[in-house]
């Protein structure tokens, strides 16, 4: 097979960057093929039609999908710079740190995107899976696997530092703490000055804008869904119209909101919020305003 690999994926997805270290690592050139997941190509549907997701890499026509299960098939393929150790055991365990970084790791994503109570259980949730490693995983070795990178601090590597990204983003106190994690301190900063990490690794100041950014975008989401579900539960009933049967001054307003609500979601990308099973009545609501001749005429052209 000796067509160049290629990796679908959409940066700075942690899932992602695993893959670029498990093939940097090994000297492995790739075509990296940047996907907008607002818009997902033909590509990676046909490749990943379970999931839909990223990354899947493609070595000729044969795709193998979910990030750490990549990581496996190219330290499979290339021997070169083995990720698992040859020992039995040693492997059962790299794998055990893996699963668990798989598992446990979701809590820096909630943590992410939530706030208030959820924000403040996340964050201990994320700490406790933090105390966990550092009494159990990596003892007094510079990575897990010992003197050298191996398959579980590339999972948790994506973890980590992601989870220094975010705990600034977020803003709401320290997680990743050096005096309650002073193990996972000093691994993190050896993960980080191996040449093949630092030199493909995303830039942190760029990576905190792009979070907060996103974090207010989700939040703007959020607000505005709760918006759309009171007019749903407490505006429309089983009308037509607000007030009946006919156009009236509430669905003037409300069409101002949700036509523009429409453009402005796919303009933007950020995901589904006017979501037709969570709002059916609004939706049906939408649809008679728009049919209206009146109103037909005199829209906006969506596509402009």
């Amino acid at each position: 097979m000796n067509e160049q690999p290629k990796l679908l994926g959409a940066l700075p997805s942690p899932f992602v960057y695993r893959v670029i270290w498990a093939l940097k690592m090994k000297a492995i050139p790739y075509e990296f093929i940047e996907e907008d997941l607002t818009n997902k190509s033909p590509l990676l549907l046909k490749y990943n039609p379970v999931h839909k997701k990223i990354p899947v890499f493609l070595h000729g026509d044969k795709p193998v999908c979910e990030s750490m299960i990549i990581v496996e098939y190219i330290d499979e393929v290339w021997p070169q710079n083995p990720l698992l150790p040859n020992d039995p055991y040693e492997r059962a365990q790299a794998r055990f740190w893996v699963k668990f970084a798989e598992d446990k790791g979701t809590s820096v994503w909630r943590m992410f995107r939530s706030k208030g109570e959820e924000l403040e259980k996340t964050m201990k949730e994320t700490q406790e899976m933090l105390q966990t490693v550092e009494e159990h995983g990596i003892g007094e070795k510079k990575f897990f696997g010992g003197e050298s990178i191996g398959i579980a601090d590339i999972a948790f590597g994506s973890v980590v530092y992601w989870l220094e990204v975010i705990e600034e983003a977020v803003g709401e106190g320290a997680v990743f703490e050096a005096h309650r994690f002073p193990r996972l301190h000093a691994w993190i900063k050896n993960f980080k000055q191996v040449p093949v990490i630092k030199e493909n690794l995303p830039e942190r100041d760029w990576m905190v804008t792009f979070f907060k950014n996103r974090r207010e975008a989700l939040k703007t989401m959020k607000e505005t869904q709760e918006m759309l579900q009171t007019v749903e539960e407490h505006g429309i009933g089983e009308k037509k119209f607000f007030g009946g049967e006919s156009i009236g001054i509430a669905d003037i307003a409300f069409g101002s909101v949700v036509y523009w609500l429409e453009v402005i979601e796919e303009a933007v990308g950020e995901g589904a919020v006017f979501e037709a099973h969570r709002f059916p009545r609004l939706h049906a609501w939408i649809k008679n305003f728009k049919q209206v001749p009146v109103i037909k005429e005199n829209l906006p052209e969506r596509d402009w």
